[in-house]
């Protein structure tokens, strides 16, 4: 798995790309060597993201091009996302309230006005409908963009995907979370678009540097505890939330603990208002490295 990663830890490690090409070439030619044998009945399945050199030692081989092998996988999950962009850009969307409050109003002077103010409210009423026509018309322009700017935000991730699903699903979380802040601009999600890393390892990079950036150290060492139990847990079962928040009202501080003249436990529970709370929590201290995932069986979120 992950030949690509291949490196010679024997070497000095002075010139690093020089390492990994030669601890790289080695392994190959043992995989090769070793098939070769007479007799020999041994198999390799070799996992890598795209690498000539790799490409080029089994270019006899029987090869799975995941980007190909996958791609409508890919194309369902893009437009997934896509939709998920939409629903967070309408999600700001009102009714035309200001319009039906100043009709509501404009209907109720004239019950109360003399009929020497009717020609006024007339009048009002032309402007305002004038104004509505020219919103609706402004509102409709802006939709008729937004399709062909989500369609080329769809486009540029389904060329870049490579069939990395991970890639795919860290660019929308990176996009939707821009979105959802209000106000934006589709330069600002081209430019975003853009400056994202197309290699998962810069992705995650670029992460870190934004949870560290924007989370005080205490946030940062709540995150960790959160990815050390979910990690440790996964080994066994998936967490539940309510088994999270027991997990990490345990105090790590024992003599201060010992100290605590009421149960340290119950005191260093996260203080939570709901499980929806709790999930948002979460989101701003580990996203996206968790997940949190509601049975589509129930409509109580205290199952999640």
């Amino acid at each position: 798995d992950a030949m690509d990663e291949s490196r010679d830890e024997s070497v000095g490690m002075a010139n690093d790309s020089y390492n990994s090409q030669a601890g790289l070439e080695d392994i190959l030619d043992l995989f090769l060597d070793v098939t070769h044998l007479p007799a020999s009945r041994i198999k390799f399945l070799v996992l890598s993201r795209p690498n000539l050199r790799i490409e080029k030692s089994f270019r006899h081989y029987h090869r799975v091009v995941l980007e190909y092998a996958n791609a409508k996988d890919i194309e369902t999950i893009v437009d997934s996302g896509v939709r998920a962009l939409r629903k967070a850009m309408t999600s700001f969307d009102s009714s035309e309230e200001g319009y039906e409050q100043s009709e509501s109003t404009s209907r109720k002077r004239k019950r109360q006005q003399p009929q020497l103010q009717m020609d006024s409210c007339s009048r009002q009423k032309t402007t305002l409908s004038a104004r509505k026509i020219r919103s609706q018309r402004t509102f409709k322009l802006s939709r008729d963009s937004e399709d062909r700017e989500l369609s080329a935000i769809r486009d540029y991730i389904l060329e870049h995907a490579r069939g990395v699903i991970l890639w795919v699903a860290l660019i929308i979380n990176d996009l939707l979370r821009h979105v959802e802040k209000g106000m934006f601009t589709f330069m600002e999600l081209k430019k975003l678009l853009h400056e994202l890393p197309l290699e998962i390892n810069g992705m995650y990079r670029r992460i870190l540097s934004g949870l560290q950036g924007s989370n005080t150290e205490i946030d940062q060492i709540k995150g960790c505890r959160i990815l050390l139990w979910v990690i440790g847990a996964s080994e066994t079962r998936l967490l539940e939330l309510q088994e999270l928040r027991d997990a990490l009202a345990i105090t790590w501080d024992l003599e201060t603990a010992l100290r605590f003249p009421e149960d340290p436990v119950s005191s260093n529970r996260p203080q939570i208002r709901s499980w929806n709370h709790f999930r948002r929590s979460i989101h701003e201290l580990c996203s996206p490295f968790v997940e949190i995932i509601k049975p589509a069986t129930s409509t109580s979120d205290a199952l999640f």
